[in-house]
């Protein structure tokens, strides 16, 4: 088996990984460093990878922080910025209205230099295998000339399903939004694999797009994870957990609204919220418990989170989320799992962590923003000891069969064509 050989083909038919690595160009928009959610992600796959066969082509202003140093002598380039959004200096009703027209610029007059870039950066490094995140338009855009340019298979990621992001974060709409997607749906069909953020988006973008799909959930290994505890103390706070940025406000408002009117006691108990981000941004109109504990490291967030009775996910009940809420998966239910302590998912019944909780009893779920719904949900929470009981046992088989890095580990093998005895062990 050469270097060279992405698969290989068995007896009945079916693709054989091969046992050496493929050299992989990575075509990011983040990049592998401990900074934000898609640079974790990315950082952790590419140190189980042999890191001589990695080189990067990173766009600049996402993850600026230390790259490491299992990755310092791997070949990568600096892209060229691209601007996304749109003509924005004239406030959103020019921005929208010339959309088009910035689109129809951004095609002609920067994505044929990227490319190039790109097609430079390869021919040096000379690779069998390119990766590329469909995160942002301008992966998106460019992804679907990639493998013939650089006359190598392409296999691409997908964290967010775009019909939601690109709105929500880039402001794309309507016809430019359907452009993009369109794009989107070339760049998935013409990928060998395509890595994705659920069970549901396999299944989903499977049928859509006809190209085999690969969940691959961000897992902590087993050294990481600590025994669930059970039912803390009553005479404790009640304390609920929440870890990375706030991004479904009004389910967070709604949270509060509630623990307000319960006068921040919980079944006879004090509560406190517990926020591990690195920044916090919260409005409240009367007295609150909030601890704010700034950034940690993976590790010391596992900790810190254990002494917590209970961690909070989030999603929108707003339906132009709704991409979003079916088919992403939240990674801090990875993270929370990892610590030993139940979830309270506050979101829409129909969404991935309602489906999640349906198979693993680790947590209480609550679909709906009344407050006395939330306040019935954090009773159970601080209180019920047979609820927690159930979620100590459910923890380790959910961890154990979803969300652990060894699982993480298979699936990225399983990704990028590889036998799993290329890629680094996972701690145990």
């Amino acid at each position: 088996m050469t270097a060279t050989s992405v698969s290989a083909q068995n007896d009945a038919g079916r693709a054989t990984p091969p046992i050496s690595a493929p050299r992989l160009l990575i075509v990011s928009p983040v990049a592998p460093v401990p900074e934000g959610v898609g640079g974790v992600y990315l950082r952790d796959l590419c140190l189980m990878y042999p890191a001589d066969r990695l080189a990067f082509a990173i766009l600049p202003g996402i993850g600026s922080g230390p790259w490491p140093e299992a990755l310092a002598a791997a070949p990568r380039t600096v892209l060229d910025a691209v601007p996304e959004r749109g003509f924005n200096r004239w406030g959103r009703k020019v921005q929208e209205s010339t959309r088009a027209l910035f689109d129809r610029y951004v095609d002609t007059q920067h994505l044929p230099k990227l490319v190039d870039q790109i097609t430079a950066f390869a021919a040096q490094t000379k690779p069998d295998l390119v990766w590329v995140p469909l995160a942002g338009p301008t992966m998106i855009n460019i992804a679907r000339v990639l493998p013939s340019r650089l006359g190598v298979p392409m296999i691409t990621t997908v964290w967010d399903p775009p019909d939601y992001a690109l709105s929500h974060y880039w402001g794309i709409r309507g016809h430019a939004l359907e452009r993009v997607m369109t794009r989107f749906g070339d760049a998935v069909r013409g990928s060998v694999r395509c890595a994705v953020a659920s069970t549901e988006m396999k299944e989903t973008y499977e049928q859509r797009y006809g190209t085999r799909c690969v969940p691959m959930i961000h897992g902590l290994p087993e050294s990481d994870w600590l025994a669930p505890g059970g039912l803390r103390p009553p005479n404790e706070p009640f304390v609920i957990g929440y870890a990375g940025s706030l991004y479904a406000r009004r389910e967070w408002d709604a949270l509060v609204e509630s623990l307000a009117s319960l006068r921040w006691r919980v079944g006879g108990r004090e509560a406190i919220v517990r926020v591990l981000a690195a920044s916090f941004d919260v409005r409240v109109s009367g007295p609150a418990r909030l601890e704010f504990l700034g950034w940690h490291s993976t590790t010391d967030a596992v900790k810190i989170l254990s002494g917590c009775d209970v961690c909070y996910v989030p999603y929108w009940f707003d339906d132009a989320f709704r991409p979003g809420v079916e088919l992403s998966f939240p990674n801090k239910m990875s993270l929370y799992l990892a610590a030993g302590r139940p979830v309270l998912f506050h979101g829409p019944e129909r969404s991935t962590p309602t489906r999640f909780l349906e198979r693993w009893p680790v947590g209480i779920a609550c679909h709906s923003l009344d407050p006395r719904a939330i306040a019935d949900a954090l009773t159970v929470a601080a209180t019920d000891a047979e609820f927690h009981e159930r979620a100590a046992a459910a923890i380790p088989q959910a961890l154990r069969a979803e969300l652990g890095l060894h699982v993480f580990r298979r699936r990225f093998a399983e990704f990028v064509g590889v036998d799993e005895s290329v890629l680094a062990a996972p701690a145990t």
